[in-house]
């Protein structure tokens, strides 16, 4: 659309200027004959309605411009909308993970563990005898 108001607006240009060259062709001679404050006033009288063209040109082409930033904008909200649900997610999903984590250590620490049951536990003259088992995992360091 920017290209075709461009177009459009060139093609009004010198449609214009024709005009000009066809209503003023020949008199050169007369416009130079002018005094130069009159020479001004007959040039912006000439190209101002150029001027104001390419004003309302630009300014459709500025609007133009807007909407396309303006929906490049909501396109680039929604994705990064979307990537904060996502990271919202992988958050979730971290959690879970840390916690089935922290289970899993506190279960290792638990096997770690040494379980001691006493079996046979019995008197024999001055002396008790037991049977100590470890069930759990090892143990060091027995008094």
């Amino acid at each position: 659309m920017r290209r075709t108001l461009s177009i459009l607006g060139i093609v009004i240009s010198f449609v214009y200027l024709g005009v000009l060259w066809f209503i003023f062709d020949g008199r050169l001679t007369e416009i130079l004959l002018m005094p130069p404050n009159e020479i001004g006033d007959l040039l912006a009288g000439m190209f101002g309605p150029l001027a104001i063209l390419w004003l309302i040109v630009g300014f459709f082409q500025q609007g133009i411009e807007l909407r396309q930033n303006t929906r490049a904008l909501l396109l680039q909200e929604e994705a990064l909308r979307a990537q904060l649900e996502e990271l919202k997610s992988s958050v979730s999903h971290q959690n879970e993970i840390a916690i089935a984590t922290s289970a899993q250590a506190r279960a290792m620490q638990d096997l770690a563990k040494p379980v001691f049951s006493v079996k046979n536990l019995r008197w024999e003259s001055t002396s008790l005898i037991a049977n100590i088992y470890n069930s759990g995992g090892p143990a060091t360091n027995l008094l």
